[in-house]
């Protein structure tokens, strides 16, 4: 059968590794020509020339070696608009993968179709965000994938589908009221773990299952409220509740803690996430444990004998106020 042209089961066409390698190529360059560093880049670089030019401008003798030289630095402010100019833009991406969007069944969307600093998405600052249009149609891509043959793009566009749309569970979805992508994702988010994890994005599949465990028990707004303040983070990795010590100051680390205290309120007074509570208040006490043992402050204490004593004391107290908050007895 021709690459450009291939069938799932059921008889759907399934999009080519090509299709799926342009589209990520694409979705990559988008959210590498709108990320926050590229903006800061470009606006640093652009206050520099600009600066350049104001300075050049108010010189009183000009010589000839000068004029070309503002040259120069005026075709730089030219090809950095250029450079702007020339971002791809939600139209492009639309325009040129819609038939691949529909088989898989997306949308994308801009961060921000009006822009950030005029009506041009043009200049929209942050990440592509997608979401289901058709979660049957996406499963049934999953499901046609061969483990043990995945393109290193077919990987990175899974992977990439499944980290945008639970970023927007995280961020953006409503629990206040009937949500239709959050109703779409629990459609078949049973099908998702499952394949998920067969593509072996365990990741994924945990942050699925925990949606899934949470949404059962009625409590996955607290959950999502615990999760963006760090809640099962992997513990001794990266920056969250069990190793700020190893980063934070003094008055930063409790502040820092606090994250842990708010996930713990918020559960406790939920009406149905007592057990989200517990389970918070269990991950608390491991994280803390793991900082008050954590042999990276054995090391550092060598050199920086009183900021550890004192971190140390600091550790004591979240531990002593974490001992307040009790287990909740359930029925």
């Amino acid at each position: 059968m021709p690459k450009s042209f291939e069938i799932q089961e059921g008889g759907k066409e399934k999009p080519t590794r090509e299709e799926i390698e342009s589209l990520l190529s694409d979705l990559e360059l988008y959210d590498k020509n709108h990320s926050i560093g590229t903006w800061s880049g470009r606006l640093m670089a652009g206050s520099i020339l600009s600066a350049i030019e104001s300075s050049e401008d108010k010189e009183s003798e000009e010589s000839y070696e000068h004029e070309e030289h503002l040259e120069e630095e005026l075709s730089g402010l030219q090809r950095l608009q250029e450079e702007i100019s020339q971002n791809i833009k939600l139209q492009d991406l639309l325009n040129k993968h819609q038939s691949t969007l529909e088989k898989l069944g997306i949308d994308l969307e801009s961060p921000n179709p009006h822009g950030d600093y005029d009506e041009h998405e043009t200049y929209a600052v942050g990440d592509m965000k997608i979401d289901f249009t058709n979660q049957e149609s996406f499963v049934d891509y999953l499901k046609s994938l061969n483990e043990k043959s995945l393109s290193a793009g077919e990987v990175k566009l899974v992977k990439m589908v499944f980290q945008k749309v639970l970023n927007r569970v995280r961020q953006e979805y409503s629990f206040e009221s009937a949500d239709d992508r959050l109703l779409e994702l629990f459609s078949g988010i049973k099908d998702m773990v499952i394949e998920a994890k067969r593509l072996g994005l365990k990741e994924e599949a945990n942050e699925l299952e925990q949606c899934i465990h949470y949404n059962k028990q009625k409590s996955l707004p607290e959950y999502i409220h615990a999760r963006n303040r760090g809640f099962l983070e992997p513990i001794g990795e990266g920056f969250n509740w069990s190793t700020y010590q190893r980063d934070a100051g003094l008055e930063s680390y409790p502040e820092y803690w606090e994250k842990a205290f708010d996930a713990l309120d918020n559960a406790k007074v939920g009406k149905n996430s007592s057990q989200l509570y517990n389970d918070i208040l269990a991950y608390a006490n491991t994280c803390i444990h793991f900082a008050e043992s954590d042999s990276r402050l054995d090391d550092y204490e060598k050199s920086h004998p009183e900021h550890t004593k004192n971190l140390r004391s600091a550790i004591e107290k979240i531990k002593k106020k974490l001992a307040k908050y009790k287990p909740i007895e359930l029925d």
